[in-house]
């Protein structure tokens, strides 16, 4: 990429994941190699194709990044490179997770660059090199991957403080020394384990004033845990001997830091220009973390390419320039329900042969078939369906619902990986009252054709731990109807038995679940999966993407 290509204003998007899918589907290839094809229907024991990412972070900032792709607006992307992923699930007999290495390659797409730069840690220089990765007929969207020979390769394990330095002192380094201006860039920080990079661009603007103008953090959790903090005396001794040294020991970083603890977070929100939730719900969740900064928020939106090819071809018959103005999903009632419903037809034959494939469990066409697929953690309920078993085998006996569970446990979350089992023991419990199968080492690899066969999801995550989530967006955007809690954004797109169903606790949600499977009965789900469509509107990364540059540079310019 050439640093000084476009006259817009590069993002430098700064995240410890970045999750895409380096295959010929999405048109995915370096000039200099061929298309891979599409892993779409691939078995999840092909070769790993999709850079390493936990969940819902690493996909929305591939999102983005691929949202710039197709606006053509210049962007760079800088995260870590963690060879070893994040983890390969496999499941045994029994049901528990056993934690394999994903054993990402990026010199299958990537190019080493021979540019190095140095960070000093513990006194030691450490080298830190790069890979760039550029889609194929791209001129301006660019993903760097960081590295340091020695380095954990796991990611969300080993020296997290190390890592944080390397991907945010490291990173905005390797900028400058790949030719990019950081006048001319907005640097977008996501999360605090990327804050470090606004510490050397402080020492680097020399005026907080100049870096608040060229900056936005995004802070996409509601957990504690995912606000890092550490002993102040300790992250000064690891930087010690760097140059950034100095910007810690000032006097605004020093107050900042709380019982002799800095919460990177608050730091982040102290040194950028503005800080931006996750979704309106969200918002006001920050804003309680964040008392002496003025939140806004920017809900989550997802790229068309999670839409299956089935569905593309109708969207691309009826909506127009779906991909890249939002507002052609309004024009959904123009889709034929009959249309819509055979697409999903076939996506739904796609996803049983999937499922007989992987699992060896056979799904019948004719019934129902729900499903939950995400990140394994326990705020977000995974089990909640299985609740009350004997409502549910009476709700199974009347409508014939089948079940799909797909989701990563991180490999020291025993919580999550209990839950895991225990969903195998309901399998178990079940067998011969319900059709249940789990689909091992969920990931982008295998997310569509999971999401685009179901009937609909299931989302229950706790309220008030949810920031946004994507997962019932992509749903909704494929045309899958949602039965989920009022949590982080779905309030926003969800208008009750219209679109989708919202429940507020497990009596309403058993009932709501009959009313959808009564819906599925009587063949009216297809006006409720088309209005779901019409979510794409505000659901699409590209009304996400524009609003930032709303938010973040028009903003900056009118300052």
């Amino acid at each position: 990429m050439d640093p000084g290509l476009d006259d817009k204003k590069t993002i430098a998007s700064f995240s410890m994941e970045f999750g895409l899918l380096l295959d010929g589907r999405k048109g995915f290839a370096t000039p200099h190699e061929e298309p891979l094809g599409s892993s779409y229907t691939k078995s999840s024991t092909w070769p790993n194709l999709a850079t390493p990412h936990a969940g819902g972070l690493g996909v929305l900032e591939g999102d983005n990044f691929l949202t710039a792709w197709d606006l053509r607006h210049p962007y760079v992307a800088v995260s870590l490179l963690h060879q070893n992923g994040y983890v390969r699930q496999d499941i045994t007999q029994k049901g528990e997770q056993v934690d394999l290495d994903e054993y990402f390659n990026p010199s299958y797409l990537m190019i080493r660059r021979k540019e190095t730069v140095k960070v000093n840690i513990d006194d030691i220089d450490r080298e830190v090199f790069c890979y760039e990765y550029t889609p194929r007929g791209a001129e301006s969207q660019t993903l760097l991957y960081l590295s340091v020979d020695g380095m954990d390769a796991h990611l969300y394990r080993g020296d997290k403080a190390a890592k944080s330095i390397v991907l945010g002192v490291g990173g905005v380094r390797m900028l400058s020394k790949l030719g990019y201006d950081i006048h001319k860039l907005h640097f977008k920080i996501n999360e605090s384990n990327a804050g470090l990079a606004l510490v050397e661009l402080l020492r680097m603007f020399k005026d907080e004033k100049m870096l608040r103008e060229h900056s936005s953090f995004v802070t996409h959790t509601a957990l504690t845990h995912g606000h890092d903090v550490y002993d102040f005396e300790y992250l000064k001794g690891r930087l010690e001997n760097d140059a950034t040294s100095g910007i810690l020991l000032s006097a605004d970083l020093g107050e900042l830091a709380r019982e002799g603890e800095l919460s990177l977070s608050q730091m982040a929100a102290h040194l950028t220009g503005r800080v931006l939730a996750v979704s309106k719900q969200h918002r006001e969740l920050a804003q309680q973390i964040f008392p002496n900064k003025s939140i806004d928020h920017l809900t989550n939106g997802v790229h068309w390419s999670h839409v299956s090819e089935h569905k593309q071809e109708v969207y691309d018959k009826y909506l127009g320039s779906w991909r890249t103005e939002p507002k052609s999903f309004r024009r959904a009632e123009k889709i034929p329900l009959e249309e819509l419903q055979a697409a999903h037809e076939l996506d739904k034959a796609d996803l049983i042969d999937y499922i007989k494939t992987e699992t060896g469990v056979e799904f019948s066409i004719d019934r129902p078939i729900s499903g939950f697929a995400r990140r394994q953690t326990v705020y977000k309920r995974s089990l909640y369906l299985f609740n009350d078993i004997g409502r549910l085998k009476g709700i199974v006996a009347r409508y014939g619902l089948q079940h799909i569970q797909a989701g990563k446990a991180h490999p020291e979350d025993m919580q999550a990986k209990a839950e895991i089992l225990e969903y195998h023991k309901v399998i178990q419990s079940l067998d011969g009252d319900m059709r249940l199968t789990f689909v091992k080492n969920y990931n982008l690899g295998n997310h569509a054709i999971i999401l685009n066969g179901l009937d609909f999801m299931i989302y229950t995550p706790i309220e008030d731990l949810e920031a946004c989530g994507t997962s019932y967006m992509k749903a909704m955007m494929a045309g899958v109807p949602v039965l989920g809690t009022l949590a982080g954004g779905f309030p926003e797109l969800c208008e009750d038995g219209v679109n989708s169903f919202a429940f507020r606790n497990q009596e309403e949600f058993y009932n709501k679940l009959e009313l959808m499977l009564g819906e599925y009965e009587k063949n009216k789900l297809a006006a409720i999966r088309r209005n779901a469509v019409a979510c794409g509107a505000y659901a699409s990364s590209v009304r996400m993407f524009q609003e930032f540059l709303d938010k973040a540079l028009h903003d900056q310019a009118q300052s």
